[in-house]
């Protein structure tokens, strides 16, 4: 039961500042279950809930480095067309009405 201790202060932490979730309900039963000595409950509980932030830590992760790969492939040049030629120039330097040709990486 003392694993799943750094779980319930957090828990508490979110309580005092009233950021009410499902992971209270959670706790709630981790408490519940421990009181009527339903210890392999609690142990369940506290798994699922670990598992669950767990699983949400690595989504995140995987999210944020995905964006970074799409922002590091961002244009950074455009080819403006000016009559029958084109010139560079930088992808941030694009107005609105501008005729561009292609936009590179």
């Amino acid at each position: 039961m003392l694993a799943g201790a750094p779980l319930l202060f957090d828990l508490l932490r979110k309580l005092v500042h009233r950021e009410f979730g499902s992971d209270l309900i959670a706790g709630i039963s981790v408490v519940s279950a421990t009181l009527m000595h339903q210890y392999l409950v609690a142990a369940i509980v506290i798994l699922m809930l670990s598992g669950g932030q767990a699983l949400e830590s690595y989504a995140t992760r995987k999210a944020s480095s995905v964006l970074k790969a799409l922002a590091q492939r961002m244009p950074t040049e455009a080819h403006l067309v000016k009559g029958s030629s084109f010139t560079n120039i930088p992808a941030d330097a694009v107005r609105v009405g501008d005729a561009l040709f292609a936009v590179s990486a």
